[in-house]
């Protein structure tokens, strides 16, 4: 089968990945270049972890998603990934390291309990309150992800797979397979895949009032030296406890720290310049002042602005209509997903899933296998 393919981020990008394995063509589209740096899966890292609150299946479909990045490491012949383990700080009744650890129990898996003063010896570096414990699986750590989206792209022009940059999608036909190019160039297959992230509601206007383009900055620091060497083996972080929502990846592969913060995004345009408001690092350097040692002595190496797109109770949003397969709505959660996702997707466009399943599938509520 041939398959058009709108957006080249992770979902898109492992779509056709997908579909070269099981023999088919797949062709596709982005409106930038392959990859895209203003796209949604393009940074240095994106997090991968075992953890999800109590209640939320893609705890248990995160299984699956492990086993798609191996086989495409197997594939690209290299493994773009630290497993550095995640960890979760708590100190307060109402943190998410108590909703994470009731579903680690309810799911059989396996985890540690760090004391303040074992969390203390383990990451020197944090600024610990009284109250402070950690949680602490060893499994997930960093997806690097502008590697994985490079080799990805290299993989697939080797396939034989059709790759068009710079093809911005105006209109879709989803019982055609089309896709209408901004110059009126109609490109068609058996199948059509939309995978457009952010700019998913203007494709599919009947999504739109689902989905939440919004704006989010993630900063890169670079630590003192004298206390650089407190960071080695340090775990990822999921969540920083005392109401934080703050998330991070430790220096590594020669990469910088990094951080952002769930409550530092805003909706926003995703075509809109990728430029920062003047007041907007020191915004986002104050959510992770309280919790690192000497913070200010951090020289800022890096901010960035991204793009995500939220749906209402932060759940994919997916599913099969007509011709066409789509997902959005990934709520900032779709890199650790991507290889698997970008299986499914294949999947419902060649018939082998339902829309229905593919639907409860990607809210985590009817698990396939590996």
């Amino acid at each position: 089968m041939r398959v058009v393919i709108v957006g080249a981020g992770i979902a898109g990008l492992s779509a056709a990945w997908w579909l070269r394995r099981l023999g088919h063509h797949p062709v596709v589209l982005d409106q930038g270049p392959i990859p895209n740096p203003i796209a949604s899966s393009f940074d240095r890292h994106r997090l991968i972890r075992l953890a999800h609150s109590e209640g939320d299946g893609r705890g248990v479909i995160i299984h699956e998603a492990f086993a798609a990045w191996d086989a495409l490491w197997s594939d690209l012949g290299t493994r773009h990934y630290a497993e550095t383990g995640m960890l979760m700080v708590g100190s307060r009744p109402d943190d998410w390291a108590h909703s994470c650890r009731a579903a680690f129990d309810r799911n059989g898996v396996a985890y540690d309990v760090w004391d303040r003063a074992e969390l203390g010896r383990r990451c020197g570096y944090l600024a610990l309150g009284d109250d402070d414990w950690g949680l602490f699986t060893a499994q997930g750590g960093a997806l690097l992800a502008d590697r994985i989206l490079i080799g990805l792209a290299s993989w697939l022009l080797d396939a034989g797979a059709d790759l068009y940059p710079r093809a911005e999608v105006v209109t879709v036909g989803r019982e055609a397979a089309t896709a209408t190019l901004a110059d009126g160039t109609v490109i068609g297959g058996d199948a059509l895949v939309v995978a457009a992230g952010a700019w998913t509601g203007r494709l599919l206007p009947e999504l739109a009032p689902s989905l939440q383009p919004r704006r989010s900055v993630v900063a890169y620091l670079k630590p003192p030296a004298d206390l650089a060497g407190l960071w080695d083996g340090s775990p990822c972080f999921l969540d920083f406890g005392r109401g934080s929502d703050m998330y991070a990846v430790p220096p590594l592969e020669g990469m910088d720290f990094k951080f952002g913060s769930g409550d530092h995004s805003r909706p926003g345009d995703p075509t809109a310049p990728r430029a920062l408001a003047v007041d907007e690092p020191e915004s986002l350097l104050a959510f992770m002042r309280p919790f690192l040692r000497d913070f200010d002595r951090y020289q800022v190496s890096d901010v960035r602005v991204c793009y995500t797109c939220y749906s209402p109770d932060q759940h994919f949003i997916a599913g099969r209509d007509g011709r066409m397969a789509y997902v959005s709505g990934c709520s900032g959660q779709m890199f650790k997903f991507g290889a698997v996702m970008g299986r499914r997707l294949a999947e419902a466009a060649t018939g082998t899933l339902d829309g229905e399943t593919l639907r409860l599938w990607a809210r985590g509520e009817r698990p396939l296998g590996s």
